[in-house]
């Protein structure tokens, strides 16, 4: 996109930066949700 100058460096890194936010966001939920589920399993 920047090539095409769709956008500027300034925005092509804020929309990397909030999407790696949201990356890792996201694993640390499944990492939660895993920690739980392996702590279910051990019980059975």
């Amino acid at each position: 996109m920047e090539k095409n100058k769709e956008i500027s460096q300034d925005e092509q890194k804020q929309y990397l930066a909030k999407t790696q936010t949201i990356t890792d966001d996201h694993i640390k939920e499944v990492d939660t949700l895993m920690e739980a589920k392996e702590k279910e399993l051990m019980e059975v």
